[in-house]
């Protein structure tokens, strides 16, 4: 059986190999803090997504409150046009198939 035999290798090739590791460990916490980056952005993402969802279900309770109380001045008045800055409401002689809401007017 062959004898093993021990090789002194050069000190700059040993600093090569350490400066390697070196940077291999420098990666390393740079990807831990990236990821840790990534977590508290999912966090504020998260947040943001639910603070928007509770929003756009308020604009849509709005839209059916508008189109409710649109529908209601559809019936009493017919089909036209308000001007919300007057308070005039103009019929319109246009038959419409589908129930209409009058269209709002605002001129400021």
């Amino acid at each position: 059986m062959a004898e093993k035999q021990a090789i002194k290798v050069s000190e700059e090739e040993v600093k090569k190999i350490k400066e390697l590791r070196g940077s291999y460990q420098d990666l390393i916490i740079q990807v831990g803090q990236v990821e840790l980056q990534m977590n508290d952005l999912s966090g504020a993402l998260k947040s943001l997504s639910e603070a928007k969802e509770k929003l756009m279900t308020k604009y849509n309770e709005i839209k059916q409150t508008e189109r409710t109380q649109l529908d209601e001045l559809n019936k009493k008045y017919g089909v036209g046009t308000l001007n919300v800055d007057t308070g005039l409401f103009t019929s319109t002689s246009a038959p419409v198939s589908l129930p209409p809401s009058p269209i709002i007017e605002n001129n400021g």
